[in-house]
């Protein structure tokens, strides 16, 4: 094998020049093959002409040749001999050209070998690489239809938002269009809440009716009656107390009840009542204890 390396891209070149060599191998070998052929006929045909007149000369009785004719006889023999030494050099010569074309050929053959095994090699490692890069891209397309899909419920809970505080501005005109956050709403609706208790629970200690009868059936319907010994007046201010602490609890449930609804996502808007107790604690003052109320709703505002 020969030292001479071929690069993988004359692999196309390497085989037309195989092609092209074994073309002219086989015409050589035609040209040796009839090349020989006529030499045997031409040998066989002297052969045959000195045989007959070998025979002449045996039948003619002795009869001396001429050295002129035995001389001609003689340098077209050496001719002959001459020529096919030539052709068997030639042949020689031929062999071994034949012998260097296959092994060129077997060069070839091997180097050919090489090369596909090569190119298969990196075939298979383009192909792995474009099956990984097909999966890499196939991960950022689910990831980037994921990220489109968070980004549209992003816009659709901030278009949410945004109708309802427009809706909460169309319903309360005095509300802000927009709060920072849900902690803030929660807090300026508590302190709403915790001032209209506070008003209304100042409004009722500070009304006083004379129907003192009603006050005592009412009384009769929610506790049994105490003994003489145990009653005691009842200032304004424990029920302030006890009111505030209904209005107290009443306040949380509500506060409870938003943001319930504030995590739901749902936009309406209600108006809760707050049902006072029918029955009220005498309040005994200076001059008149207070009359029992009748069922009182209280309006309180609110946007879920």
């Amino acid at each position: 094998m020969s030292d001479i390396r071929y690069l993988p891209t004359d692999t196309n070149t390497l085989a037309q020049r195989l092609q092209s060599a074994e073309k002219s191998i086989t015409f050589i070998q035609r040209e040796h093959a009839s090349t020989l052929a006529n030499l045997h006929e031409e040998i066989d045909k002297w052969q045959q002409k000195c045989s007959d007149l070998t025979f002449q000369l045996a039948i003619g009785g002795g009869t001396v040749i001429n050295p002129t004719d035995d001389s001609k006889l003689r340098t077209k023999l050496e001719q002959l001999e001459n020529e096919i030494h030539q052709c068997k050099q030639t042949i020689n010569d031929l062999n071994k050209v034949l012998e260097e074309k296959e092994k060129s050929i077997n060069d070839y053959e091997n180097r050919f070998i090489v090369n596909e095994r090569k190119h298969g090699l990196e075939l298979r490692l383009e192909l792995d690489k474009q099956r990984q890069l097909k999966i890499e891209l196939e991960q950022r397309s689910t990831l980037i239809a994921q990220l489109t899909n968070q980004l549209h419920r992003e816009k659709q809970l901030q278009q949410q938002l945004q109708n309802r505080a427009r809706l909460g501005q169309m319903i309360l005109p005095n509300k802000p269009t927009k709060f920072q956050s849900a902690s803030e709403v929660q807090q300026k609706q508590h302190l709403s809440s915790a001032k209209q208790l506070s008003n209304r629970s100042s409004s009722l200690s500070n009304r006083a009716s004379p129907d003192q009868d009603l006050t005592k059936g009412l009384l009769i319907k929610r506790r049994p009656p105490t003994p003489p010994q145990q009653l005691r007046p009842l200032s304004s201010k424990s029920i302030e107390s006890n009111d505030e602490q209904s209005y107290t609890k009443r306040q949380r449930q509500l506060l409870n009840t938003h943001a319930e609804n504030i995590d739901s996502n749902k936009v309406t808007s209600f108006r809760p009542s707050i049902k006072l107790s029918t029955v009220l604690p005498p309040i005994v003052n200076r001059k008149v204890p207070l009359k029992a109320l009748p069922t009182t709703t209280v309006q309180q505002e609110g946007e879920v």
